[in-house]
């Protein structure tokens, strides 16, 4: 869906607070087994035709790269912390469970085109990263 960015948002995408965002959350599963809440904001005036796409189907960054964003650069930083009640629900284990809060900045060229949150569960996984310096 499209919404107007908070001060937060427009902040961390390099935009105007109020400016058009695209905003997409998502619970991640493994069968039935839910494992990753996903919020995800990214710039409209750099991808306006996205919503128009199955996101459900097709990979978010993948239809960026073909509608003209390449995706060239992540910044991300990762800490440990208890789930929110909200949180626990969606994920379907107690109140207070320790979790992984990655967010993670996607960059095309200079320009932040993408800001994501994701919360996972801390039970169900281990992380590993490989990057280009």
């Amino acid at each position: 869906m499209q919404i107007e960015a908070t001060p937060e948002i427009a902040h961390v995408l390099q935009l105007q607070t109020g400016d058009p965002v695209i905003f997409i959350h998502r619970l991640r599963t493994a069968g039935d087994e839910a494992l990753v809440i996903e919020k995800r904001y990214i710039s409209a005036a750099a991808v306006p035709t996205l919503l128009e796409h199955d996101l459900s189907r097709e990979s978010i960054h993948e239809v960026m790269v073909s509608l003209g964003v390449p995706l060239t650069r992540v910044e991300q930083n990762l800490e440990a912390v208890n789930l929110r009640q909200e949180e626990a629900d969606l994920l379907r284990v107690p109140l207070g469970t320790a979790s992984f809060l990655l967010r993670r900045t996607t960059y095309s060229g200079q320009k932040r085109v993408s800001y994501v949150n994701y919360l996972v569960r801390g039970d169900r996984y281990a992380f590993q990263d490989s990057f280009e310096p």
